[in-house]
């Protein structure tokens, strides 16, 4: 009956490889030094046997002794013989580990492979030639038995590796009596070696190998060296390709000298080296994009970047080797998107022909074209241009409105989202088309065209090369290439000044602009109001004016600013804003007793922590009833605008005896701003000029009879009186007059 070995093979484990009672209770007696020389006992050798064969614990313990059988099954690992032996067809792909183990002692062919990662049979024989004349002789079974038996300890190499090591070792240590306990943590190629060859102990291996391959006996070395356990290698090996490696860094010399064994070469050489493991993982490449992976290699806290990318960064995302795209997007995520296609597209889609044709019509229709009407997103500008449609209506004219962007837009959504009567009314009662679904028009010679945007006036400048008619009215309510960046569409945007038309622009301050940077119409010198262009001022909203009483009597004091955090809202310079209220919050300029509310956003966003127990509490959109109701007890307000037209909120923020905090632009000066009204506290376009202006509307705030004083109290006009019946009859007789132009306002060449 086979007796079975159990195998284990943990260092300091009690049953490192045989039950050690029944080893000795055979005669007791140690292996002769004859025997240890020559382990089997002479010729013929008596490990050969047949594949059937009985050979179990009793046989190696009569051949080998106690010691030598236990140390033999202590140092020999089944997984690294099973694939060679099966090959062979020594043993199935089932056999137990036990049967492996004793494969490997019943058939010379099977002892031509190493037993364990460490050891390198063919190396070791070929390197010592008395080993090979004693294998020729039949004097010892194999080149590993030898090692374990006597060759370890005779200080012998197990492998080319860690002769190599030795080789270009820049000292020999002193032979020691003790090592530090850290020893094996410290230095990876020990740790390596004791984890395969437990029978050894760290102090033996150090006066053996390690003070002749460099490695350091007292931890002294000042870096945490890599901790290859066990867990680890088994991780790498997984994934490592020995035949990519061998290749790659074990050629010429190198292969003769290091013939075998690619992985503990890797192990113990190639990662300090950063060598790749495999044809799809770059080490060097890794450590070095990854400044998080080379700190946490120096640390000693992992041993490799491609141990980190199998346990940890493949799950994250990282790239285990250079793709120029993916380390681009790495390093500036959305850098290599080609939104300039996106934008082609819209460009396309934006100067497309309309579907149209003519008809003959008496009574002109007012085409206003507009992107959308969607209630949540007509607000500002919109309010203008529905006013202007208003107003043509009730000065007896057919109005219609022209969708050009929103494939959505319907009447019927204005009506159950718009709040004034009036406004639902009138969209009510005016017929929509939408020329982003394809809707087609009927156009006559005597229509007008109003164009929203200078997008819209492309559009309306075909329609009127349809017509014959007069040329179409831009509503200019800001200079728009400062939405867009310096490139294509900013060119078109601006390209699209040149084109016939008649400005009605709103605010004077887009007035001076225009006419200083000669844009459009202005780049004649001979324009005149009226005849060349329209302008008007937008509505201001009357907030409450507060008295000195009232605003002295209140415990709770107020900061309103203008907080749009939307990407289409850019030149209110909401994250200016924010770092200087940052700044005076954090130097606790506010007392506990300020509330900072944000308005303008599309919708409420969660509180943005201001510092000293403050935060800006965003609220969406409100009617204009409630934003009365809301500021009637404002302090100070903050309203900014990087952009021509200052918008008509800090002026309506003066109205209610609150301090204004608005920035200065190129078309309006400080000394323009104060003069409107002494509580407003003009400001630079930057972080130190808002805060400046800041810390001197909160040291003005305690000023309350100068505050009421100096109330904005501007001409009160309601959108009747400023698009009054006046206003349209003269926007549209001075309109009719002009003669149209076939050609380019500015060249003459009508080029699109």
């Amino acid at each position: 009956m086979r007796i079975l070995i159990p195998f284990v093979r943990r260092r300091g484990d009690p049953a490192a490889a045989l039950d050690h009672d029944t080893m000795m209770s055979r005669d007791g007696a140690t292996v002769s030094v004859e025997a240890e020389r020559n382990p089997t006992g002479g010729k013929p050798n008596r490990l050969d046997g047949d594949p059937a064969s009985t050979f179990g614990l009793d046989d190696m313990v009569r051949l080998f002794g106690a010691r030598l059988a236990r140390d033999l099954l202590a140092c020999v690992e089944p997984a690294v013989l099973r694939e060679p032996l099966s090959a062979l067809g020594l043993i199935s792909p089932g056999t137990i580990d036990q049967d492996v183990v004793l494969a490997y002692f019943t058939h010379p062919q099977a002892r031509l492979f190493s037993p364990n990662p460490m050891f390198d049979e063919l190396w070791y024989r070929a390197f010592y030639p008395d080993i090979a004349a004693a294998l020729r002789a039949g004097d010892i079974g194999s080149g590993f038995i030898h090692f374990v038996n006597s060759g370890g300890r005779e200080g012998r190499w197990p492998n080319p590796v860690m002769y190599a090591l030795a080789e270009d070792a820049p000292f020999v240590g002193e032979e020691q009596g003790s090592v530090e306990p850290a020893y094996s943590h410290i230095n990876p190629q020990a740790r390596l070696f004791l984890d395969h060859f437990p029978i050894f102990t760290p102090v033996q291996h150090y006066n053996l190998f390690g003070r002749f391959m460099g490695l350091d006996a007292n931890g002294t070395s000042g870096r945490a060296e890599l901790d290859w356990n066990v867990g680890k290698r088994d991780v790498i090996a997984a994934e490592f390709d020995q035949h990519y490696y061998r290749a790659r860094y074990m050629t010429g010399d190198e292969a003769e000298r290091l013939r075998s064994n690619a992985f503990l070469h890797y192990i113990v050489v190639g990662v300090r080296a950063g060598h790749a493991p495999n044809d799809w993982f770059d080490e060097i490449w890794y450590r070095a994009f990854y400044p998080d992976i080379r700190k946490a290699i120096d640390d000693g806290r992992i041993p490799s970047g491609f141990y980190h990318f199998l346990v940890a960064g493949r799950a994250e995302g990282r790239r285990p080797s250079f793709d120029l795209q993916s380390a681009l997007e790495a390093r500036s995520p959305g850098v290599t998107n080609p939104v300039l296609l996106e934008r082609l597209n819209n460009i396309e889609c934006r100067r497309r022909k309309v579907t149209a044709r003519t008809v003959d019509r008496a009574m002109p229709t007012v085409w206003f074209l507009f992107p959308t009407i969607n209630p949540d997103l007509t607000f500002g500008g919109y309010g203008a241009g529905f006013e202007l449609l208003r107003a043509f209506k009730a000065s007896g004219y057919h109005v219609a409105i022209v969708c050009t962007e929103d494939r959505n837009a319907t009447k019927d959504y204005f009506i159950y989202r718009e709040r004034s009567a009036t406004l639902r009314q009138t969209i009510k009662e005016t017929p929509v088309f939408n020329t982003a679904n394809g809707d087609g028009l009927e156009v006559a010679a005597a229509d007008f065209f109003v164009a929203y945007s200078t997008w819209d006036l492309w559009i309306a400048t075909d329609l009127v090369a349809l017509t014959g008619g007069a040329m179409p009215f831009l509503l200019s309510q800001e200079y728009e290439p400062i939405f867009y960046d310096y490139g294509s569409i900013r060119a078109v945007v601006h390209e699209a000044f040149t084109l016939p038309h008649y400005p009605i622009i709103n605010s004077h301050y887009l007035l001076d602009f225009l006419k200083a940077k000669k844009v459009g119409v202005f780049a004649k010198s001979d324009v005149e109001e009226g005849l060349d262009y329209a302008v008007f001022d937008h509505r201001i909203g009357q907030l409450p004016a507060q008295t000195a009483v009232a605003m002295a009597s209140r415990e709770r004091r107020v900061m309103a600013v203008y907080a749009r955090p939307e990407g289409h809202a850019a030149r209110n310079m909401f994250e200016l804003l924010v770092l200087g209220l940052r700044d005076i919050c954090e130097r606790n300029l506010l007392g506990r007793e300020w509330v900072i509310l944000g308005v303008g956003a599309l919708v409420a966003h969660d509180p943005i922590p201001l510092g000293g127990r403050h935060v800006l509490r965003i609220v969406p959109r409100m009617s204009e009833e409630e934003y009365h109701s809301y500021f009637g007890s404002l302090d100070i307000g903050v309203s900014l605008m990087y952009a021509p037209h200052p918008s008509v909120m800090p002026f309506e923020f003066a109205t209610t005896g609150g301090l204004v905090v608005t920035n200065t632009f190129e078309n309006r000066s400080a000394d323009q701003l104060r003069a409107i009204c002494a509580n407003i506290v003009p400001c630079a376009p930057t972080v130190a000029g808002i805060v400046s202006a800041l810390e001197e509307a909160i040291a003005r705030v305690g000023q309350f009879e100068e505050r009421e004083r100096n109330i904005y109290r501007p001409v009160e006009a309601t959108w009747e009186q400023i698009f009054s019946t006046r206003f349209i009859e003269q926007l549209v007789n001075r309109h009719s007059a002009s003669v149209p132009s076939a050609g380019n306002l500015l060249t003459g060449t009508g080029s699109r």
